[in-house]
């Protein structure tokens, strides 16, 4: 797992905000093998009016939770800030933090059974609704995602409609410009599918799209 996640957030001041005179950004996490529990503190002092030489403190305790897609490894686990910005408006602070996760996946250790069909069975068809086994269908899926994305398949899958025996997904970013319908037609694809596997109405400039194309 390696990611970089934003997060914004609105705080509002007592009063009036006219300038931020100190700021720091801190953080505390706890974290295990299925999610990522914290709080950002943001501190320091502003002036409420331009020509004031007073400041006043302040301090805000902002929580945040991520839930991991998969388990990892406690003692591989990295938290870092990644980019820090605000913005003013009256008694409102808008905060926009982009932090970062990396952390080794636990592999999951996979029991194969082998079964042994015996050589020496007669099977005879069903006569008058006796019961008889039927063979199994199997169905694969595979997705593709980049090196900072994880993807977690939904039912949404299973229900676009394809004659392949299986599919494979990629990462598109919602570039300046693009539409719903110019991504559909630039990747063949069926609006309908694209809507009901990402879950969206509409789309904006950095949104990550799961893409399907048909294997040849």
């Amino acid at each position: 797992m390696n990611c970089i996640i934003p997060f914004e957030k609105r705080l509002k001041f007592e009063g009036n905000v006219k300038e931020i005179v100190s700021i720091s950004l801190e953080h505390e996490i706890t974290q295990n093998s299925d999610e990522v529990l914290g709080n950002f503190i943001i501190s320091g002092t502003y002036k409420e009016h331009e020509l004031s030489v007073n400041t006043e403190d302040f301090k805000f305790v902002v929580p945040f939770a991520v839930d991991l897609e998969k388990p990892v490894q406690k003692d591989t686990f990295e938290f870092w800030i990644d980019n820090f910005t605000y913005d003013i408006n009256d008694n409102e602070m808008i905060v926009k933090i982009d932090y970062g996760m990396t952390a080794e996946e636990v592999k999951e250790e996979k029991n194969e059974e082998v079964r042994e069909e015996p050589t020496d069975l007669i099977v005879t068809p069903e006569i008058d609704g006796e019961e008889h086994e039927e063979p199994l269908n199997e169905e694969r899926e595979s997705v593709i995602v980049n090196d900072t994305t994880e993807i977690k398949t939904s039912d949404a899958i299973a229900n676009l409609e394809t004659e392949d025996d299986y599919m494979t997904f990629k990462i598109h970013v919602v570039k300046e410009e693009e539409t719903l319908e110019s991504i559909c037609q630039s990747n063949n694809i069926i609006k309908d599918d694209l809507l009901k596997l990402n879950d969206i109405n509409d789309i904006n400039i950095g949104d990550k799209l799961i893409i399907p194309y048909h294997n040849e």
